[in-house]
């Protein structure tokens, strides 16, 4: 199945019977409806014509419209979801009882473990090359698995536990980008994780891939599983935040998008120095992570003791929450291996 990013100016997005007319400056591509699964649309001005926007709606094609920096602006989504309303009459109930800090809880472990294990696995590689850098990498990475104890720790009602959880995880973090920082090229600037307003290079590549790449897909696994995306356990109802897709992107953010971009620059194949071009990612990064992200969630890992693509976990998961939800199994997060 084929996903399709628009990111150059002027594209025009039409139908030609059962496919799909792609038209740029340089060229035309077509594309077989049942072929294509999911459009983000990054470029400011796409022309999409009615017929398209039919067969899209027709084949169940989710489309994002996002802004330059890859925050998803709307959605397009079939009308039709199955088992919607009673995973999520049992996922409003959840807020209120014992499983919503389960899952809150879950969602925690599942990203400090992962955070370890990453730079654990970093410091492999690294101690051969520099010692020193890669004890203290090691070292960090058990410094944030000790919070795991921490977490199980936490009881009580889900909204005053909720801010427990967020404090252990903000340390964690904390450490984790630390530790990261140690094998960042000078040259980006990098001194802490840094969300809106980000100005160095390596900021801006985190959060386009978390927005633009891997919110989508975890937004799309939400929604087929029947649960509202904007119903969170770890992180709290705010107005136009989609709580739930954060809370199951926390344990997807080190294996996804961290492992990813920190190899694309040990590689070389990402430069501090022309990254940005006034204050956005360059056409040619934008390009390169895209296409990077799909060859890397479509590689496997080991899951529930087999091997499973990364993309196809994701969505597992989020089938997990519900049937969890609605009794049927305990939820486990996805957990790295190292």
């Amino acid at each position: 199945m084929v996903k399709l990013f628009i990111t150059e100016f002027g594209v025009k997005l039409s139908r030609k019977k059962e496919r799909f007319i792609i038209k740029t400056k340089e060229n035309k591509i077509e594309i077989p409806s049942k072929d294509l699964e999911f459009i983000n649309i990054l470029s400011p001005a796409c022309l999409i014509t009615s017929p398209a926007l039919r067969l899209i709606i027709k084949n169940s094609i989710n489309m994002v419209i996002s802004n330059h920096k890859g925050t998803p602006l709307a959605m397009l989504l079939p009308s039709k979801l199955s088992g919607t309303v009673k995973s999520r009459r049992e996922q409003y109930l959840a807020l209120k009882d014992e499983r919503g800090l389960m899952l809150a809880k879950s969602f925690v472990t599942g990203k400090i473990h992962n955070q370890a294990t990453l730079l654990k696995t970093l410091a492999k590689s690294r101690i051969r090359s520099n010692e020193e850098i890669g004890r203290n990498i090691l070292n960090q990475g058990y410094r944030i698995e000790s919070n795991l104890v921490k977490v199980n720790q936490v009881n009580g009602e889900l909204n005053n536990a909720r801010t427990e959880l967020m404090n252990i995880e903000a340390e964690a973090a904390k450490l984790y980008w630390d530790a990261v920082k140690l094998i960042i090229p000078p040259e980006f600037n990098f001194t802490m994780r840094v969300k809106p307003s980000a100005k160095d290079p390596l900021n801006c590549i985190l959060n386009f891939s978390y927005k633009a790449l891997l919110f989508p897909e975890v937004w799309r696994a939400i929604i087929y599983a029947g649960l509202d995306p904007y119903a969170g356990f770890l992180h709290s109802d705010r107005s136009g935040r989609a709580g739930l897709v954060l809370d199951l992107m926390e344990e997807f953010r080190q294996q996804c998008v961290d492992r990813l971009i920190l190899d694309l620059i040990a590689k070389k194949k990402i430069l501090a120095k022309d990254a940005l071009e006034d204050g956005r990612l360059k056409k040619e990064y934008l390009k390169l992570l895209i296409k990077s992200y799909e060859e890397h969630i479509n590689n496997e890992v080991y899951y529930n003791d087999a091997k499973e693509k990364l993309s196809n976990v994701i969505i597992s998961q989020a089938r997990s929450i519900a049937r969890f939800l609605n009794g049927l199994e305990n939820y486990k997060p996805f957990k790295i291996l190292w």
